[in-house]
């Protein structure tokens, strides 16, 4: 075990098992190693974007948050517009958890719905957060379905409130599902039965374990398609690196085969962990993958302070974090795609209507390259303009990104080739190209 964590509600790797604790503590140093040591490789990599290869829509998919808001006012909602939010996951209807160092609930779904509609995001609800502590207080089977009934109720004596998009049954019960509740699956079973009662429609969630464990997943989908109990969505948690994103989810779509089942929405609602949520260029390297894999929505880890967008504000001030989560907020068309480097990666679009082309990068150190493909629509000649976000973490204010330069470049066979020198593996970079002229 860690020794002295800090008092935080979502360490919650560290009460897992014995050989998941030692393999988090191998991957905390691998993460450090990667994050601190990368600045000492300078690799001259290329990173490869194709405006013309689209793969959806733009949609925003990891602009999620998880508490990002914790009530009517906070964080305002002038910062919440320029982010085009997704998702967010909040707490339920008259909920009793005291998350984080709070001293009272925060987050309700009821008070925070407002601003979210506002801001075009949408809320999934966490049920399990009805409950205090964490792991959860478990009262018993007759105060849970209780709560179940309530929660409900509670939201449709709301029918103002439109953007609930799910229930999320139970939050990491590979660990905080009590034993004397029984089995989870059968658990699952109950509760999905009790919500349908009374919502015949909105979908449901689940079930959001800690990282991926497909031995655990295919006994819960066995168990849930035998039943008639499949989630709408499934959700997991990443937050071991985001190495593995890719593969986790191409694992699991395997997985859906193997058991007959057809492909779900992907949720994964909290993402990034302690060492890495403030790290622009780490967080962007789970936003490349989401967006590349599909995803339905994800969601910034609840680390630490509750109404903060998870770190990319601070007394209502914006960090470095919050302007390269803008950036992508700002992509419009198409996203496209990209072939990462070892370190360097991309969420980029097209706009064919604006004729333009947005690469959001980071992550690799010294002089690198950037090669986009695709640009026959824009001319023979192309402008692009450089912006910069530093690592400076989530409680320093940042008043906005650097301007670097703006430079024209010629295109030759729709491609064109620009370099970004003396990069800097912390922060984030934005690369917009337009037509020259």
């Amino acid at each position: 075990m860690l020794t002295n964590p800090p008092p935080i509600r979502r360490r919650r790797r560290t009460l897992i098992a014995l050989g998941a604790l030692s393999a988090a503590l191998a991957l905390t140093a691998t993460l450090f190693t990667a994050v601190t040591s990368q600045a000492q490789v300078e690799t001259q990599s290329v990173l490869v974007v194709d405006a013309g290869s689209p793969i959806r829509p733009v949609s925003q998919v990891g602009n999620g948050m998880l508490y990002g808001l914790a009530d009517a006012e906070t964080p305002p909602l002038d910062l919440l517009l320029p982010l085009n939010l997704n998702t967010l996951r909040q707490p339920p209807p008259n909920h009793e958890h005291i998350p984080n160092g709070e001293t009272e609930p925060v987050g309700d779904t009821l008070d925070v719905a407002g601003n979210a509609m506002a801001a075009g995001a949408d809320i999934t609800v966490d049920m399990a957060d009805s409950l205090n502590g964490f792991p959860y207080d478990w009262q018993g089977w007759d105060d849970w379905l209780g709560r179940v009934d309530r929660m409900i109720a509670d939201l449709q004596a709301r029918p103002d409130i439109t953007n609930v998009t799910a229930w999320e049954i139970w939050n990491e019960p590979d660990w905080t599902w009590h034993s004397s509740a029984g089995d989870f699956n059968d658990g699952w079973d109950r509760t999905y039965e009790r919500i349908r009662a009374s919502d015949a429609t909105t979908p449901i969630m689940g079930p959001s374990i800690t990282h991926y464990n497909e031995a655990w997943l295919r006994d819960f989908l066995t168990s849930a398609k035998d039943s008639g109990t499949l989630p709408q969505v499934i959700s997991w948690h990443e937050l071991s690196g985001w190495q593995g994103v890719e593969q986790h989810i191409s694992d699991y779509r395997d997985l859906e085969r193997e058991l007959g089942i057809e492909p779900l929405p992907i949720s994964l609602n909290e993402y990034a962990a302690p060492e890495e949520i403030d790290v622009p260029s780490t967080v962007n390297h789970y936003i490349a993958q989401f967006e590349r894999a599909g995803v339905r929505d994800a969601q910034r880890t609840f680390w630490f302070e509750a109404g903060t967008l998870n770190g990319l504000v601070h007394d209502n001030q914006p960090t470095a974090s919050y302007w390269m989560y803008q950036w992508y907020g700002e992509q419009s068309g198409d996203i496209v795609d990209v072939v990462p480097t070892t370190y360097n990666d991309a969420v980029a679009s097209y706009d064919a209507d604006a004729e333009e082309v947005s690469i959001v990068f980071a992550g690799e150190a010294g002089d690198n390259t950037v090669q986009v493909d695709g640009l026959e629509a824009l001319g023979s000649t192309v402008t692009a303009t450089l912006e910069y976000v530093p690592g400076s973490g989530r409680t320093t204010p940042v008043d906005g990104a650097s301007h670097v330069w703006t430079q024209d470049f010629s295109v030759s066979g729709g491609s064109v080739s620009i370099p970004v020198d003396d990069q800097d593996h912390l922060g984030a970079y934005r690369l917009v190209i337009n037509p020259a002229g």
